[in-house]
């Protein structure tokens, strides 16, 4: 095993491991948002239909957002900065008994973490080689669907345990926590050894 191949392969294992805890996150709440609407806020179909689609709408705004905060900062600062920002909103989604409010922190969240996406993918390529630049998009986009896979009987089962209110403020606190030992390990392990070059 040549000194090249195991360097891209532990940067590789490092960017896959921050993507899982963020997969893990994601899978516990993402795919269950028009339920937690609906069950906990009795909201009518017409009215998750047009929050969810607004919340597509977000990610046209992260497009814009993400590229521009990355030139000022750096991209490495710029992503730990956006999924820092969206744990207040998750956690306002988490514990609010106001549907605005719930809203109001769902669209937050998703644009601000739609906005650090294309930045993880893009500081990877840059401290990967291009040899083995196919294997990280590869592992990257798997780890991230294995925590939507796994994370859903246990999203499942905390609303089935705890009911519509603790359930979900315990899903999107578990997130929220993920969230944060991602963004801390991503720090320690991009941001301080300087890895992407900033």
């Amino acid at each position: 095993m040549d000194d090249s191949f195991k360097r891209n392969l532990i940067v590789i294992f490092h960017f896959s491991f921050a993507s899982l805890l963020i997969g893990f996150g994601s899978g516990l709440v993402v795919p269950y948002l028009n339920l937690y609407f609906a069950n906990r806020f009795d909201a009518t179909n017409s009215y998750i239909g047009f929050v969810l689609s607004l919340g597509s709408a977000m990610t046209a705004v992260a497009a814009m957002i993400g590229p521009a905060l990355s030139r000022k900062v750096g991209k490495v600062k710029a992503l730990i900065l956006f999924q820092v920002l969206s744990i207040p909103f998750l956690l306002l989604t988490a514990y609010t008994t106001s549907l605005w409010l719930a809203s109001l922190g769902f669209l937050l969240r998703q644009a601000l973490m739609n906005a650090g996406n294309p930045i993880q993918s893009a500081v990877a390529m840059e401290v990967v080689s291009d040899k083995y630049k196919g294997l990280a998009n590869s592992m990257n986009q798997m780890v991230f669907s294995l925590g939507w896979a796994i994370m859903g009987t246990v999203a499942t089962g905390l609303v089935v345990t705890h009911g519509n209110y603790w359930g979900y403020a315990y899903a999107f606190t578990i997130t929220a926590g993920l969230y944060i030992i991602s963004s801390t390990y991503y720090y320690f392990i991009f941001g301080r050894r300087k890895l992407a070059g900033e």
